[in-house]
Parts: C-alpha cells; sequence; structure tokens
C-alpha cells in the first residue's frame, strides 16, 4: 500500500490530467481552464493520508486546513457551492481511473480506493465548512467544526496498511 501512495505522489499530475477530462464530460462539462484552486495540495493530502500517514493527527489536520482554504477560495471567487461537490465527484473517479492502470494487486487497489473514499468525504466536508466560514463563526462553531473534523477521521481509526491480513 505505501507503495501505492508513493506511485500516486509521483504522478499526481496524472491525477490532474484525468481530473480535467472527468470535469469535461457529462454531467459535469466544467470549462477545460477551470479553476483548480486549491485542489492541487488537497489532492496531494488526500494521498497522504489515505496511504501513507493514515493515523497522523497532523496529516489530517493540514488535509482539513487545505479542503477549508479550498473552500474559502470558492466562495471568495464566486463559485456556487455545487462546484465543490462535483469537484470531489470528479476527484473520485480521477483517483479510481489512475488506479485501474496501476500494477498493484487488485485487493491493495480496492482498499486503496475504500481509504481515499473515506478521506474525500471529510476533505469535501471541510471544503464546505470553509465555504461557509463566515456564518460558522458567527454561530461561534468554527473551532470546534474544524478540530473535531480532524479528529473524527475514520482513517485514524483504521489499521496501518501494511498490517491488512491477506486472506
Amino acid at each position: 500500500m505505501r507503495q501505492l501512495g508513493i506511485d500516486l505522489l509521483e504522478h499526481e499530475h496524472v491525477v490532474l490530467r484525468l481530473f480535467r477530462e472527468v470535469i469535461a464530460e457529462p454531467p459535469l462539462r466544467l470549462p477545460a481552464d477551470h479553476d483548480l484552486g486549491g485542489l492541487p495540495q488537497v489532492i496531494h493530502d488526500l494521498i497522504e493520508v489515505s496511504l501513507l500517514q493514515p493515523r497522523s493527527l497532523a496529516a489530517h489536520q493540514e488535509k482539513i486546513a487545505d479542503a477549508v482554504r479550498h473552500g474559502e477560495w470558492r466562495r471568495t471567487h464566486g463559485s456556487p457551492e455545487r462546484i465543490i461537490f462535483e469537484e470531489f465527484a470528479a476527484l473520485r473517479e480521477a483517483l479510481r481511473r489512475y488506479l485501474a492502470t496501476c500494477d498493484s494487486p487488485r485487493w491493495v487497489k480496492r482498499e486503496a480506493i475504500m481509504r481515499l473514499d473515506m478521506a474525500i468525504s471529510v476533505a469535501e466536508l471541510g471544503s464546505i465548512r470553509g465555504y461557509h466560514r463566515a456564518a460558522f463563526e458567527q454561530a461561534g462553531l468554527w473551532e470546534s467544526l474544524v478540530v473535531n473534523l480532524a479528529q473524527q477521521s475514520p482513517l485514524l481509526s483504521l489499521p496501518e496498511p501494511e498490517q491488512r491480513q491477506l486472506s
């Protein structure tokens, strides 16, 4: 699993190319020059927390911080909230397409997809919270929402990928 994570980090540019292909397809059809905002850093973080450092609270906090910044970026630049959902759906598909081309054993790819999906779900929620940060701050909820999001990541409670039993 670790080697797959390293491979993904080395090929983030391919994942971004696949992302651009996915967003150009129906039903998304976002423009080819769609501004990626903070997505490249979020992708890097997702790989880190999913496959390389799943038990690191600091890595999860960094992922949340970058996802929040991405959501804030979308809001500041006038994007509708739905763009965040579309981007993360496209990111899931881009990662699946990339993993389909890897030579890793099938069970490794399945576990990687599961871990990436978990991390993406949390990052997507972080981006949505970032998009609505002002409202959360006004309600006095901001700090607890962000801290709790990282601490409650399902990946923190999973065993390390290398400890998985072959059965």
